[in-house]
């Protein structure tokens, strides 16, 4: 991982200085967290049994949290709540950030919102696929409406392998609507084998 480098600033006096500081310190604690994470699933990693035959080696998926406007913050952390719970089949351990999809972006000095920059953002976690979303309100004035989409990505293929997206009238009805949104990415694996975000940060 490079190092974090000072964003930038223009001629906006001590108050550009303190946004660019501010920034530092978001990245030095993405940075931190990251290093941290790599510790935070469980299970063993590839290896040989008695028998000499290599076991395939643990997936893992690293669950991001969903930011958003004020507007939104409950939105954002029912949503957040309900995506530690979500299954994927194939995957072994599950990691839940601290740190958002644009905070570890920065760490990594890739913030372009594209496949390649979310790849190294797997990379990164060491994690082999990254479940994210947005919030997004409407753009006029009086349009309550709001968009989520929900994302699962592959870290190997840097693609997308599956996202829920819908648009609700208004923050309410968002509310009522992000259980069934959620449980369109959520595919429980057979025999129940894998565990979830919830469980891993339990340490159960």
């Amino acid at each position: 991982m490079q190092a974090s480098r000072r964003p930038q600033g223009g001629t906006g006096g001590a108050r550009g200085n303190v946004c660019s500081w501010a920034r530092i310190c978001l990245v030095v604690l993405a940075t931190a967290t990251i290093a941290v994470g790599g510790c935070a699933t469980t299970g063993k990693s590839s290896s040989q049994t008695g028998g000499g035959v290599a076991k395939r080696a643990r997936v893992k998926l690293a669950v991001l949290p969903v930011e958003g406007e004020a507007q939104h913050a409950r939105i954002a952390a029912q949503l957040n709540e309900q995506l530690r719970d979500v299954k994927v089949a194939g995957v072994d351990d599950y990691f839940v950030s601290k740190v958002a999809l644009e905070v570890i972006q920065l760490s990594i000095e890739c913030v372009e919102q594209t496949v390649e920059c979310y790849a190294a953002v797997g990379k990164s976690l060491a994690a082999n696929h990254l479940l994210f979303g947005t919030i997004v309100g409407g753009t006029r004035k009086r349009d309550k409406s709001v968009k989520i989409v929900l994302s699962l990505f592959d870290v190997a293929s840097a693609s997308f392998t599956r996202t829920a997206e819908r648009q609700f009238k208004n923050g309410d009805e968002a509310m009522r609507g992000t259980g069934e949104l959620v449980s369109r990415l959520s595919v429980e694996p057979a025999g129940g084998g894998a565990r979830t975000a919830a469980a891993v940060e339990a340490g159960r």
